[in-house]
């Protein structure tokens, strides 16, 4: 079990953990602060496999998938929602590592965003998603925030690489991207937006090489709805110009969790009642990420676009999720995410692509563990790990289908195993929790310690114990 971190989940939202404010010292890097060169792009026979697109917001919730029509019309519409979504370890670095490799948080070592213990340098980046597809023949391209600790390296397996870092990485504008090698600078301007930037990048990407032989696989790290380097508007994203205001008037989903007192909660938790400031300050929040992911629904549209502009889209797959949720003042938590609340670690997921049925829904419990083994099953890549996940294509392609599995949710100081009905969770500080979510959807009532459910407790307590030391198939047991 991690070490206890509970308290940097309690702050003010104006402080929230992770939102870093870009420094002066990164307005003008230099060139040769670049490490690593992009990979080859393969040479021989063309695999036979599909292409990929996969589009990862940050921080966001299922519910704000609401405002993105497009994301709606051309993915919902067309392809498969998996309404049961979750994520093992509810951080950035973290999740982020897990979608590379399909490993949960334990096996592939990334425990936190930063060192020693997490970022990008704790990846064993030369066994990662990239890498097996550049082996499998694909072309690679990434674009837009990848994981702290990057700065301005050129991970393996890229073969086109955009990707943003440095101080500057949370920023909409005023940031850096590392082109190829070449770093390159971009301002306030409307069209210097980073999330319009990336997607405008990659629907040349698209134009460029989507229609030659090779398959491709192509990732884009949106930054919305993630905070902002800067402190206003309560520390919340940046929408695109023309963006801001739009939801200025929308009422804010107060959730039967927010704000409640709960006796039974960990000391931490029910310790922290918001004031009417914090919650002003959420709501404010709240209309800013609705805004901010325009942007990002504009960027599905455009790349879709190009797909089917150039006769693609018929064989490609494309994936929208998120890298985790986001707790906004559910269970007294004015703002944070590593948590085993469902607000933390429930996320979208939507995927379209051959032989997947349009406008289905799937209800089976999946993982964002099972993102890599998806997308080596489509590819026909040899995974260089054993993986924790499984491909969700038979779900995709038959949603009536059901798969459910108790589901391990890691993070600092908690451990917990989610399953279709119950959440349970055991705390470094000794406080244990159990959530019926079948009769308790926003985990008001802590159970652990009833007489009644002793026997589901035993069980629970069990398979977590297990899950904790689980790899490959003794975690999909």
């Amino acid at each position: 079990m991690r070490r206890a971190a509970l308290v940097l989940l309690l702050v003010p939202v104006a402080l929230a953990p992770g939102c870093s404010f870009g420094g002066s010292d990164d307005a003008k890097p230099r060139n040769d602060s670049v490490q690593g060169k992009v990979t080859k792009v393969p040479k021989g026979k063309a695999p036979r496999g599909a292409s990929v697109v996969l589009f990862l917001t940050d921080d966001q919730n299922p519910r704000e998938l609401d405002v993105m029509r497009n994301v709606q019309r051309l993915l919902v519409d067309r392809g498969v929602t998996f309404s049961d979504s979750f994520i093992n370890f509810p951080l950035c670095c973290p999740a982020r590592a897990t979608l590379q490799t399909g490993q949960y948080a334990h096996n592939h070592g990334v425990l936190d965003n930063h060192l020693p213990e997490g970022g990008y340098p704790r990846l064993d980046s030369d066994h990662a998603l990239p890498v097996w597809l550049t082996k499998a023949g694909y072309r690679t391209a990434y674009m837009g925030k990848f994981m702290q600790g990057v700065r301005y390296k050129i991970p393996p397996g890229w073969q086109t690489w955009g990707g943003k870092g440095g101080p500057t990485e949370y920023n909409y504008f005023d940031y850096t991207l590392n082109q190829n090698g070449e770093l390159v600078g971009h301002g306030s301007s409307p069209r210097d937006h980073i999330d319009t930037t990336i997607s405008r990048k990659a629907a040349k990407y698209v134009d460029r090489v989507g229609g030659g032989r090779r398959p491709f696989f192509l990732m884009l790290g949106y930054s919305a709805p993630h905070v902002r380097g800067g402190a206003d508007r309560g520390c919340g994203p940046q929408p695109a110009p023309g963006d801001e205001g739009r939801f200025a008037d929308t009422p804010f989903p107060r959730l039967p969790s927010f704000n409640h007192k709960d006796p039974d909660k960990p000391k931490r938790v029910r310790a922290h009642p918001m004031s009417s400031e914090d919650k002003e300050r959420i709501i404010d929040r709240y209309r800013c990420r609705l805004e901010s992911v325009l942007a990002a629904d504009r960027g599905v549209a455009r790349i879709v676009g190009a797909l089917r502009r150039i006769g693609s889209l018929r064989n490609t797959y494309v994936i929208f999720t998120s890298d985790n949720g986001l707790i906004q003042g559910e269970h007294r938590i004015r703002g944070g995410k590593e948590q085993p609340y469902e607000e933390a670690i429930r996320v979208p997921l939507v995927i379209r692509g051959p032989g997947i049925p349009r406008g289905r829904t799937s209800r089976s419990t999946v993982v964002n563990a099972d993102l890599a083994p998806t997308i080596a099953a489509i590819t026909g890549a040899n995974p260089g790990v054993t993986m924790d996940g499984e491909s969700l294509l038979p779900l995709a392609r038959d949603p009536s289908r059901t798969r459910t599995r108790g589901l391990p949710i890691e993070g600092e100081g908690f451990d917990a195993v989610r399953t279709p009905r119950y959440t349970y969770v055991e705390r470094e500080t000794g406080e244990t929790e159990l959530y019926d979510l079948e009769r308790d959807r926003y985990q008001l009532d802590n159970l652990a310690g009833e007489p009644r459910l002793a026997g589901v407790e035993e069980r629970l307590a069990a398979r977590l114990a297990e899950l904790q030391e689980c790899a490959g198939p003794s975690c999909r047991r």
